[in-house]
This record gives C-alpha cells, structure tokens and sequence, in this order.
C-alpha cells in the first residue's frame, strides 16, 4: 500500500549511518510513484541523505505535475549542495513551465543558502572557499 511506501521513505531518510546505496536506489525507484505524497517524501528523504547521485532525478521532479513534490525536489537539491544541484536546476530556469522555473530557483536559492552557512565556518580556508563559491 502506499502508505507503506511513505512511512518507508520516512524512515529511510534518516538512515545516516554505514552503506546508504540500497537506501538511496529504494528511494530513486519511489520518485515514480503514482501517488504524490510518497514522491515528496522520497524527494526530501533523498535531500536528508545528501544523496549527490540523486541530483538528476530531483531536477527531473523539479517538473511534476504536483507542488508539494516539486517543492520538496528543489528543497532535496538544495540540501546537496551548489555542485550537484547547480546542473538539474540550471537547466530548468528557462523552462516553459512558470512554476518549474520557480521550483528551480527555489533550489538554487537553497543552495546559496547552504553556502552562506558554510561561509561563516571558522576553519581557516573553508568560509573563503564558500565565499567564493557564491561569486562563481
């Protein structure tokens, strides 16, 4: 039932810990479910998982049909950070879509979010690496 397979992409988003490969490939198969609360779910579970391998998939449902799943996408994207996620919403920003145009630039507003945070580290060199990074 699908509410199994919402609670399942619930809980595999917090799996942190060893090998998230199976975790993460369950969760890329469950963005093509039918029913919009389970994608949502896969999407944000992808995001939590920093799954960089996930970053096509999310750019591709960027394009759903529903908003809380595109929401969600560009949320995940964001959570991976300004690499992975600058390719899948970058290239949804000339989309004819109006509102997957904004669910890409919602992902890269994430991301220079994540950014701006990471700039404010105190390791020598990282907050000016990020720095960087936001001028790029």
């Amino acid at each position: 039932a699908w509410e199994v397979r919402l609670a399942a992409a619930d809980v595999l988003g917090l799996v942190r810990a060893g090998n998230n490969k199976e975790a993460v490939a369950a969760l890329m198969r469950c963005t093509q479910d039918r029913r919009s609360l389970v994608r949502a779910a896969c999407a944000k579970a992808l995001g939590r998982l920093g799954a960089a391998s996930s970053a096509e998939t999310l750019g591709n449902m960027l394009e759903d049909t529903e908003e809380d799943v595109r929401k969600e996408a560009s949320r995940a994207l964001g959570q991976l950070g300004p690499c992975p996620a600058a390719g899948p919403a970058g290239k949804r920003l000339g989309h004819d879509n109006p509102e997957v145009r904004l669910a890409a630039q919602e992902a890269l507003l994430e991301t220079k979010k994540k950014v701006e945070a990471m700039s404010q580290d105190a390791a020598p060199g990282f907050a000016m690496a990020a720095q960087q990074a936001m001028v790029s």
